[in-house]
């Protein structure tokens, strides 16, 4: 306790007090603070550590506590397979989210829709054609992506489990993933929108490439630990196979169109053909 005490001796000079000792009232005040102040930090540290249930909302901000170079990381980990080392998951499973395969996902739907309708577009410009967008690319992009990024991730993981790998993956990793794996058909779905059929067959083999190898890479591990070899590669190859569907399947459905010299021959061909069996 501080105080300012003046008092005279009797000599002329002043003396000046500035402190004195602490009271016993006065140091039962400062127990009692320091008390309420812990008490206070316990609670709170018991709030934060609080397990909350799988249908509310604070269960999953867990998954969304993600900084951008680790964000960044796992993007450029999920396009560029690192052979050797399972790089991908090493990242993930300190920390899996669910921040990255959201945004990845819904990019992609966004970009696949939106491509799409401007292929066709393109494809019927100048035409006596009143074009429309198409919003049920919007839907079945939407339907396509989120069905293969949440139910063969809950397929999988129910299989792993049921197998007993050793090596066992929680669903969210799985999840986390699937989700970075489809990286790579964001930029291509971009790309996709030069009409050149080449090209366009050279681009959705590389994404396969690309995105199959992250997928391979990170799950034959686990999967090679199972007790029979058969069905290991069974469910390795039917991994990779429904990726590479995947690919095809966004190519084929709303970016191909068939050249306008292919339609001519395809229509010269129908109408000799109708011709001769009208005349025979």
């Amino acid at each position: 306790m501080n105080n300012i005490h003046l008092s005279n001796d009797g000599s002329g000079q002043t003396h000046m007090f500035t402190s004195f000792p602490e009271s016993h009232q006065d140091e039962l005040v400062h127990e009692n603070l320091d008390s309420e102040q812990g008490t206070s930090f316990l609670e709170d540290n018991t709030l934060s550590s609080k397990a909350y249930s799988v249908w509310q909302i604070e269960y999953y901000q867990k998954y969304f506590n993600i900084n951008t170079s680790d964000f960044a990381s796992r993007v450029i980990g999920s396009m560029v397979p690192t052979f050797g080392q399972n790089s991908l998951l090493n990242k993930i499973r300190a920390n899996p989210d669910l921040y990255g395969p959201f945004w990845i996902t819904t990019t992609l739907i966004c970009t696949i829709a939106i491509g799409g309708n401007i292929v066709s577009f393109i494809q019927n410009f100048g035409k006596d054609y009143t074009w429309q967008t198409d919003f049920h690319k919007v839907t079945s992009s939407a339907f396509t992506i989120v069905s293969y990024s949440i139910i063969i991730p809950a397929v999988l993981y129910v299989i792993m489990r049921s197998r007993q790998a050793r090596t066992e993956m929680e669903f969210v990793e799985i999840l986390c993933i699937y989700g970075y794996s489809l990286t790579v058909y964001v930029p291509v779905s971009i790309l996709w929108l030069i009409n050149i059929s080449l090209m366009q067959w050279i681009l959705v083999i590389m994404a396969i490439i690309l995105s199959g190898s992250v997928l391979f890479i990170t799950f034959w591990p686990a999967i090679s630990q199972d007790q029979s070899r058969n069905i290991a590669l069974g469910l390795m190859s039917a991994i990779l196979i429904l990726n590479a569907l995947l690919g095809i399947g966004f190519m084929l459905f709303f970016f191909h169109y068939p050249s306008p010299g292919n339609k001519i021959t395809v229509a010269t061909t129908l109408s000799s053909v109708i011709t001769n069996n009208t005349k025979a």
